[in-house]
């Protein structure tokens, strides 16, 4: 039966692929070069494939007709499955379809019953007692004839993901059914014979006319034409309707292909030309257009539209302090300085080390705590500094002493042996708990106290780290690129440069932007040009925007426009007696937990910020907290801090401007004791107008 459904199945699929040549055959003597600008409206082909038939169930019999089965859980077949399919793309890479075919699904559910009862046998004189096994088999024949709506999504250049239903009407719904006496030899059913409950060729009792199956499937897309396609594919079917009353669901894998041809709106041929007697020259076809365009919108702040604009390039002067947190935290139980997060580097790499040329990144000067207090300690060969190594003081911690000096000589051995610091200058202390704990009953907390501490009596090894920068803003800062191509042919190829006095600022094309390179080179679309991102214009010369594109008949068209760039440099700003101003901002205290108090240290950073604030300055003062506690105390706790700050600071309250925010926004990570440290802190905002 397997071998005849096997050669019914060849012939059908050899059938329907000279059908579907013939099809593209026919079709081809219509086609000409004007069809390759055109869309398909929509795709016909034809489908065929092996099924392997994977049936679950779980049922003793099929009444009324009887079996002696304990339990049919499942069974196993083949067929095959043929028909037609319609295809529709309804966006990009998204297409409905439609299938209607015959499909072949039935399969052998076996049971294979070892012991359905006992009897005797004589063996070399013997009396035994042994069991009887019996094969309960039921056969199943079960076509049907299908229509499917599919969902399908093109990815990665040609995959095809496919989701839909299937359902189908009953065509053929007969099985065999036995039970057959399997072992020991020579023994029958009470009516002597090996086989009972046999019936051959009978219509399936109670099945049901309709069946119903959801689809997933995945498939891949190989041109064999223009827009013509072969696509293997893999789907399974499982079943939500039972064959008959009882539960027995015919699901099934089916391995094939399916092949696809498209149809096109109707065009006009063009037009005869005849050959006139005694004309040596036939006047050549027109070449088919291609022509472009290119504009170009500024995008400002508040999202306002502007074509053509003029952009505006600003220097602003900005220094920002960053303070040091002197505290290096460890994993429980460990003095592992490895282990710590730190940025360690090797002694031969400190010779390069330079504070100034630090990364503007709170978190990265962090983890070079240890490399500048080196660098400093180098630089001030007097001034010493002093280690105090703590614990949690609880579990493996409590009390734990020894671990803590662990922890102050593992930061002691890197100063000396990295940085080269004479092991006099390092002082060890040890103690349980810090003398400004973290909060000790939260997790948060004793992270926070798995530390050693870094303090000095020398200001200059533990003072913020103060960087310059000179910061560049666009106005507007994005530019929005809109090319038009009308190309009557097949597109080949386009690129879009931006450039500034031969200084490529950025180019677009299909390799390298958001449009993909398949059978065809699509249209660009919209393009951004986010203008503040390195390269940026540093001239007073136009920038010209050119587009270039290219047709498969080589032809060649271009558009260009240009943007006016004017640059507002600190130097000229100052010259032309512009407004300008110089910004700087300090995040330099940082409190200890839950407290708001100003330190000695805390005092002599605050008055070199006094001194950098002019009577027109702008001054902003904002409070921040980390996770720990309630929002609305930690706004309150923000508030004191402002305010001790600005009780130093005495800035003149029509220039001053104070934001308590308090955890509403975290800083930095608060998963990292550091992190948590730094949101600890007042960030201070002067700006200052400078007109000379």
């Amino acid at each position: 039966m397997k071998n005849k459904k096997m050669k019914i199945f060849k012939i059908l699929f050899v059938i329907a692929i000279t059908y579907v040549l013939l099809l593209d055959n026919a079709r081809g003597e219509s086609n000409d070069t004007t069809l390759k600008s055109l869309k398909p409206l929509f795709y016909l082909g034809g489908y065929a494939g092996y099924n392997l038939n994977i049936h679950s169930a779980d049922f003793k019999e099929i009444p009324p007709v009887p079996n002696c089965c304990k339990g049919f859980t499942s069974g196993t077949g083949s067929g095959f499955s043929l028909g037609a399919l319609f295809d529709y793309e309804i966006k990009n890479d998204m297409f409905i379809e439609g299938r209607s075919g015959y499909s072949s699904i039935g399969a052998e559910l076996l049971v294979h019953d070892k012991k359905i009862a006992n009897t005797t046998v004589l063996r070399n004189g013997i009396t035994e007692v042994v069991d009887v096994a019996v094969d309960h088999t039921i056969d199943s024949k079960i076509d049907i004839i299908s229509f499917e709506p599919i969902f399908k999504m093109k990815f990665l250049h040609g995959f095809i993901a496919s989701f839909g239903l299937k359902a189908g009407y009953i065509v053929t719904g007969t099985m065999n059914q036995k039970e057959q006496l399997i072992s020991p030899e020579n023994v029958t059913f009470l009516d002597g014979r090996t086989i009972q409950n046999d019936y051959y060729n009978i219509e399936i009792p109670n099945k049901n006319s309709i069946l119903l199956f959801g689809m997933v499937g995945l498939g891949y897309e190989l041109p064999i034409g223009r827009n013509t396609y072969l696509i293997p594919e893999i789907k399974y079917y499982i079943g939500f309707i039972n064959v008959t009353s009882v539960n027995w669901k015919p699901n099934h894998l089916q391995l094939g292909a399916s092949i696809k041809f498209p149809f096109y709106p109707h065009v006009e041929p063009p037009p005869v030309i005849k050959k006139i007697e005694r004309v040596d020259t036939v006047l050549p076809l027109p070449k088919p257009k291609l022509t472009a365009a290119i504009e170009a919108y500024g995008i400002s702040a508040d999202g306002n539209r502007q074509k053509t604009p003029t952009i505006v390039i600003e220097e602003t002067e900005i220094e920002e302090g960053f303070p040091l947190l002197p505290h290096v935290f460890f994993k429980e139980g460990s003095s592992d300085i490895n282990t710590t997060g730190l940025h360690l580097l090797t002694k031969s790499k400190t010779n390069s080390f330079v504070e100034d040329s630090m990364n503007r990144n709170i978190m990265d000067i962090y983890s070079d705590l240890l490399n500048i207090v080196g660098y400093r300690m180098r630089h001030k060969p007097k001034e010493k500094l002093t280690l105090t190594g703590c614990n949690k003081n609880l579990g493996v911690e409590t009390n734990n002493l020894n671990l803590s000096r662990k922890r102050a000589e593992a930061v002691k051995e890197y100063l000396v042996n990295i940085w080269g610091i004479k092991p006099e200058r390092l002082i060890v202390n040890e103690r349980n708990l810090p003398e400004n704990p973290g909060n000790n009953t939260v997790i948060d907390g004793q992270i926070e106290n798995q530390r050693a501490e870094l303090s000095s009596t020398s200001f200059d090894l533990l003072k913020p780290v103060y960087l310059k920068e000179i910061d560049r803003k666009s106005n507007p800062p994005v530019v929005e690129i809109e090319p038009n191509i009308l190309c009557e042919a097949e597109l080949t190829d386009w690129e879009i440069t931006v450039e500034q006095s031969g200084n490529v600022l950025r180019k677009y094309s299909p390799r390298d932007s958001s449009t993909s390179l398949r059978m065809t080179i699509k249209e660009p679309g919209k393009l951004v040009w986010e203008v503040e991102k390195e390269p940026i214009p540093k001239l007073d010369s136009p920038v010209k925007i050119k587009l270039t594109a290219n047709d498969n008949v080589d032809q060649m068209t271009e558009a260009e426009t240009s943007l006016l760039i004017e640059q507002l440099t600190i130097r000229k700003k100052r010259y032309e007696l512009k407004e300008d101003k110089r910004i700087e901002r300090f995040s330099l205290i940082l409190f200890d937990y839950d407290k708001a108090n100003i330190k000695p240290g805390h005092k002599k950073i605050l008055d070199e910020i006094k001194q950098r604030i002019m009577p027109n300055s702008i001054v902003t003062i904002e409070g921040y907290a980390d996770r720990t506690g309630e929002q609305i105390y930690n706004r309150e706790l923000a508030l004191r801090r402002c305010n001790e700050v600005q009780n130093i600071l005495n800035v003149n309250k029509s220039n001053l401007n104070i934001n308590p925010i308090g955890s509403d926004v975290l800083l930095y990570n608060n998963d990292l004791p550091q992190g948590r440290s730094y949101c600890r802190t007042v960030k201070i905002k002067i700006e200052t107008p400078v007109n000379e």
